[in-house]
């Protein structure tokens, strides 16, 4: 992994004048304030840097994800917005015996014991 070079920067400061002593003490004491506003900069800067990394980042997994899923299915990702199956082909291709019969399952109309209904619905799937 590679970091940002990063150095700090100190500009002359026009309002820091070493001609007057008297008032040299005071001005020294404002300039932590500049060089807490150039850090702040530089800490911006790199910020920056390293989000632009990490969106590089999940730009080349988006791309890893899609050419995955377009080796595994066989196809381009779709775009559009028609409508497409959340499942494989080989669902739809499975047949099930004449004899099966769906479970039949009732809507819970708010009355009676919600737990019950669950239960009842649960071991309606396992049975099915």
């Amino acid at each position: 992994m590679e970091s940002p070079k990063v150095g700090i920067v100190i500009k002359e400061n026009t309002l820091y004048d070493n001609s007057d002593s008297a008032s040299s003490k005071s001005k020294k004491e404002a300039h932590p304030d500049m060089m807490s506003v150039m850090m702040d900069d530089i800490m911006v800067e790199v910020a920056m840097v390293e989000m632009e990394r990490k969106i590089n980042l999940l730009m080349k997994l988006h791309d890893i994800i899609a050419n995955s899923i377009r080796a595994q299915y066989g196809g381009p990702l779709q775009t559009s917005f028609m409508y497409s199956k959340s499942y494989t082909k080989r669902i739809d291709n499975l047949r099930m015996s004449f004899a099966y019969q769906p479970p039949k399952f009732q809507q819970f109309d708010g009355k009676g014991n919600p737990k019950q209904h669950i239960a009842h619905f649960v071991e309606t799937c396992e049975n099915a």
